[in-house]
């Protein structure tokens, strides 16, 4: 399921792009999910805490109030690296739009069914690319994504997470170490049990010693005695397989 976005102030262009999109979806066997706003103002207040979970947004660049550049600009202040596509009446605000990233900037009387099908499948391919290379967890009622190749390792106490990543951020939410296991192992192959309490990031193990494994930033984790064996196993495999 992709959830696209679609804000512009001419509810007769929002139900034109929404249709269009929907034609596409159904002809490549893609299945979406689309949401509609006729203002940036409301569109940003009803997806203020969940603007994550949008995967790709079409905004409108001339609405009044607040119109799309400034709506990306916000998105990516938040740290959202969905898909933007910008539709347009005229070229005035290309140069200004380019800041946020955008996928593309569209004009919209020169929108035809090849173009827009296009463009559409290639933020597909993009969504299902990013996909791949996040992890999601949930604090509160919210989404939040981490990029997997910037985390280090998860430690777990009380069924609270903290999950350490590159540069010495980190984040803390809810969950069993049961639970993550089994989300990691389905997402990505890279993490190990190492103790009870920690899943470390092979990509960060710099060295594996009689109790500890020393990762690339220095900081050491202790090894479980029931999970050296399939520590070494699984290491000497992975270090066969990167070289």
């Amino acid at each position: 399921m992709y959830n696209i976005c679609i804000c512009d102030d001419e509810n007769v262009f929002l139900n034109f792009i929404s249709d269009k999109i929907h034609t596409i979806a159904k002809k490549n066997k893609i299945d979406i999910n689309i949401c509609k706003y006729l203002s940036g103002v409301t569109m940003l207040f009803n997806l203020e805490e969940n603007h994550k979970d949008i995967d790709i947004f079409f905004l409108d660049v001339l609405m009044d109030e607040l119109n799309g550049v400034e709506i990306a600009n916000w998105l990516r202040k938040m740290g959202n690296t969905s898909q933007i596509i910008f539709v347009s009446s005229c070229k005035d605000y290309v140069f200004k739009a380019l800041n946020t990233m955008p996928l593309h900037y569209l004009i919209k009387n020169e929108i035809d069914d090849v173009v827009l099908e296009s463009i559409l499948l290639k933020a597909i391919r993009l969504c299902e690319r990013d996909k791949k290379q996040r992890f999601s967890y949930k604090i509160g009622h919210s989404m939040h994504y981490t990029n997997i190749n910037e985390i280090v390792y998860f430690e777990s106490e009380n069924r609270v997470v903290r999950m350490q990543c590159c540069g010495g951020n980190s984040e803390e939410f809810y969950m069993t170490m049961s639970k993550l296991e089994d989300k990691l192992i389905l997402e990505c192959n890279k993490f190990i049990r190492i103790h009870k309490s920690y899943l470390v990031n092979l990509d960060y193990v710099k060295s594996i010693k009689a109790k500890e494994i020393v990762c690339y930033n220095d900081t050491k984790l202790p090894i479980g005695e029931k999970y050296r064996k399939k520590l070494n196993i699984i290491y000497t495999k992975f270090l066969l397989k990167e070289s």
